[in-house]
């Protein structure tokens, strides 16, 4: 996977995580298209940049217990991209609609 996809990966995952996105890890991991153990490893990528992430049973949701900010701007002559803004939270929607089709 490339380092652009991987940060938009993250990113998913941030906002899965701030908006406290229910479901089990094994449902969140297929949300994303990726296994299980893929999103461990990401969570653990968001914890080496600061993140305290904890998943709570009752709610069904992993969450943040500290204030995690997650942002990657991208620019170049042509465009700018932002990582962790609105533009990956619309490819949470996005990802999430398509697999309640």
């Amino acid at each position: 996977m490339s380092r652009l996809k991987e940060l938009e990966l993250l990113a998913e995952i941030h906002y899965a995580i701030k908006y406290s996105h229910r479901g089990n890890p094994k449902e969140l991991a297929n949300n994303f298209g990726i296994s299980r153990s893929s999103l461990y490893t990401y969570l653990e990528k968001l914890k080496d940049y600061g993140a305290e992430i904890t998943y709570c049973k009752q709610s069904r949701a992993f969450k943040y217990s500290n204030d995690f900010r997650f942002k990657v701007t991208i620019e170049t002559n042509e465009m700018q991209k932002v990582l962790g803004g609105h533009y990956s939270h619309y490819l949470l929607k996005k990802s999430i609609n398509n697999n309640l089709q």
